[in-house]
């Protein structure tokens, strides 16, 4: 999400692409990483100039499962159903991104879903009037590349004692508004392919699906560690080689961006 995010950025040539975020108020400038929220909401409100606002949000028990193996040196069932009831895995998302407060849920424009990356990537490219070749980008976090944290097992290969607890109604009700905003960005992300044309929009991720596997063998040997920022947008340059190379690649995918657009469907929570 950031990798993307910053390789956008940098094609409009908007400040803080290279960065943890640009402090001055300069605009147009970028946040795509971590921040407190008392950081955030000083950033944003310092905002001169109309901005953008995006997020990504995944499903409540691989999210909270994924929390588990990043953090905790304990394998067992049973710290990991204790860590089930941590508030990491309370409704963390929507705590954090304070959408209680009205103002906070509608400036919040377009929410992607995790297991829809592809999907999310093309249509934020929509909503920004963006390429293809923006789109490219290498996975920055695999824990099944990482000797620093444990391995994602996926769920149905969990014990049965984990996935009874994760299935059932408590772990639901205590995420109940995180659950809300994962089902409503999946009910609007399909509302708005359907907005885009269905048909336009498949050709258009099938193209997206064959240039990222085409770029991936082309830079496959490539240092991972040439990055934008830390682990965002890695292996940059060789991804634009590609770019550069195929023709028309570059061009906008749309001349009518969602931003200017009426009628859009919007992420009404």
């Amino acid at each position: 999400m950031g990798g993307v995010a910053r390789r956008i950025a940098i094609r409009f040539g908007v400040r803080g692409s290279r960065s943890k975020f640009w402090h001055q108020n300069v605009e147009p400038k970028l946040l795509a990483n971590h921040i407190t929220e008392e950081d955030f909401f000083e950033w944003r409100n310092a905002l001169q100039m109309p901005s953008f606002t995006w997020g990504l949000v995944r499903n409540p028990i691989d999210r909270c499962i994924s929390a588990f193996d990043f953090f905790s040196a304990d394998v067992s069932d049973t710290a990991k159903i204790h860590f089930g009831k941590h508030y990491l895995c309370t409704n963390s998302v929507w705590h954090a991104m304070q959408l209680n407060n009205s103002k906070s849920r509608e400036d919040l424009q377009f929410m992607g879903v995790t297991e829809r990356f592809d999907e999310s990537a093309l249509v934020l490219c929509y909503f920004l009037g963006c390429s293809l070749a923006d789109l490219l980008y290498f996975p920055s976090k695999d824990s099944q590349r990482s000797s620093s944290h444990t391995s994602h097992v996926p769920f149905d290969q969990e014990s049965p004692e984990v996935r009874s607890y994760f299935l059932g109604g408590n772990f639901r009700q205590r995420n109940s508004l995180d659950y809300h905003l994962w089902d409503t960005a999946n009910q609007t992300l399909d509302r708005l392919i359907d907005f885009i044309g269905r048909k336009e929009f498949e050709t258009r991720l099938n193209q997206y699906h064959k240039h990222m596997n085409d770029s991936h063998i082309e830079c496959r040997h490539v240092d991972i560690r040439r990055c934008y920022w830390k682990d965002n947008g890695c292996k940059y340059d060789c991804l634009d080689k590609y770019a550069n190379k195929v023709t028309q690649l570059w061009d906008p995918i749309t001349t009518r961006p969602l931003l200017y657009r009426e009628n859009v469907p919007l992420l009404n929570l």
